[in-house]
């Protein structure tokens, strides 16, 4: 599968295939999640190019994109710069360090991502509609992705599955294929300067072990915190889709049909 034959590229996967509890399958080559897409290779432009990708949706904080910009080598597909659950001056490195001015260690640094995990959920929500309503209505094929494929990303991908019908077993087991990438993750975000560049706090390289791993991983812990804080300030993810999101039952219906399609018997 493609997801496994993009070198310059991590986190890239196809989230087609997935079923729903209705026994519908969302359809493959609508939507890519990914991480930051400035590593792409020659040979990786030339896979990509033959998806047909019509849209990117770039979560990424603008020192983000600044440090990092995609390397399409041309023009490249339509960019939609977003920025869920962090405003301007905001990163998620800051939300992060505050957590550690006691200390940092595996369980601080496990505090800090479920902290960022519903920021993103609660702050970003109005974001996150805008861009759900975009896929509805024609953005796809699309790669959703921000710097690690997993935080922003994985939170928009949860999301995007729940309100589709996805069982939430298969969200989260979906959501925690991105540890696979952890190794490549510390492998490139060992300096302080690519730290800070990437959202994260300066100074990671010296980081005990286990911290650096919880804060380049996912843990069900952060997805579980996202979806209580849903409950706890809307009342139901419903609410939550109505009132946060900013979705109608017609904007669900029309993303339902775009994405779904009933699986063969």
């Amino acid at each position: 599968m493609l997801e496994n034959k993009l070198t310059g590229v991590l986190n890239f996967r196809d989230l087609g295939g997935m079923e729903t509890e209705t026994g519908h399958v969302i359809r493959h080559g609508a939507v890519y999640r990914s991480g930051e897409l400035n590593g792409l290779t020659d040979s990786d432009r030339e896979a990509l190019a033959a998806l047909s990708i019509r849209s990117v949706f770039d979560l990424r904080t603008p020192a983000e994109r600044a440090a990092a910009p995609a390397n399409w080598n041309g023009a490249g597909p339509e960019t939609i710069a977003l920025s869920p659950g962090f405003g301007p001056g905001e990163d998620p490195a800051s939300v992060i360090g505050a957590f550690f001015a006691d200390g940092i260690n595996a369980a601080t640094a496990t505090a800090a991502m479920q902290a960022v995990t519903v920021k993103i959920a609660l702050d970003g929500a109005v974001e996150i509609g805008q861009l759900l309503r975009r896929v509805g209505t024609g953005d796809t094929p699309t790669i959703i992705h921000c710097t690690a494929g997993k935080d922003r990303t994985g939170v928009v991908s949860a999301l995007l599955l729940l309100l589709l019908g996805v069982p939430k077993e298969a969200i989260y087991l979906d959501y925690l294929r991105s540890n696979a990438a952890v190794p490549h993750q510390i492998a490139r975000f060992r300096s302080a300067a690519k730290a800070r560049a990437t959202g994260l706090p300066p100074g990671i390289a010296g980081m005990p072990p286990d911290a650096i791993r919880v804060l380049l991983g996912v843990d069900s812990r952060y997805l579980d915190a996202a979806f209580a804080a849903i409950d706890v300030q809307y009342g139901s993810f419903r609410a939550y889709v109505a009132e946060g999101l900013g979705l109608t039952s017609e904007d669900t219906r029309i993303l339902r049909e775009r994405l779904l399609h009933r699986a063969v018997e």
